[in-house]
């Protein structure tokens, strides 16, 4: 909290590798920055914004430094794509755990990529469901699936929606 309120971003940089190191990944999203997070996001004080604003920029941060060591180290590709969010800050944090379970991560959000998965040498395709999964995305996952594609749903919310 004080790094995000009053440290340079390069010690903040520094602060989020460290607890990285110092946690194993899932405690480090599940115990670490998922409640900061929630945490941040319910904060009224004066500055929260600011703070939050910070602590976003240096999920993206972290997040591209372990994607980049991931890809050079030839780890297991994994396609994580956004369905629907309601939080941008959680899908990276998910980028990050799945990243440190040795997974070579992928991102993109339909909302702004227009991924085209034909051909691309992923060995796992995980949709992402904050706030649900419309029905036409649904049909076309449990196409993916009985076709024999390596294919999950994935996130807080996995429910059909009206949308």
């Amino acid at each position: 909290l004080w790094q995000l309120e009053y440290g340079s971003d390069r010690s903040l940089a520094r602060a989020m590798r460290q607890i990285d190191h110092d946690y194993c990944g899932d405690d480090y999203i599940y115990r670490v920055l998922r409640p900061l997070n929630k945490w941040l996001r319910e904060d009224n004080r004066p500055g929260a914004q600011n703070r939050l604003t910070r602590f976003h920029a240096a999920v993206l941060h972290r997040a591209h430094c372990v994607m980049r060591h991931a890809k050079r180290n030839n780890m297991v590709p994994v396609f994580l794509e956004a369905i629907s969010v309601s939080d941008e800050t959680d899908v990276w944090l998910e980028a990050i755990r799945l990243t440190r379970q040795g997974f070579k991560v992928e991102l993109a959000n339909p909302a702004t990529d227009k991924p085209d998965m034909a051909g691309l040498p992923y060995e796992h395709h995980l949709l992402w469901c904050a706030t649900g999964i419309s029905s036409s995305h649904h049909s076309a996952f449990l196409k993916k699936l009985d076709a024999g594609e390596p294919i999950r749903l994935c996130g807080p919310d996995t429910r059909i929606t009206l949308s």
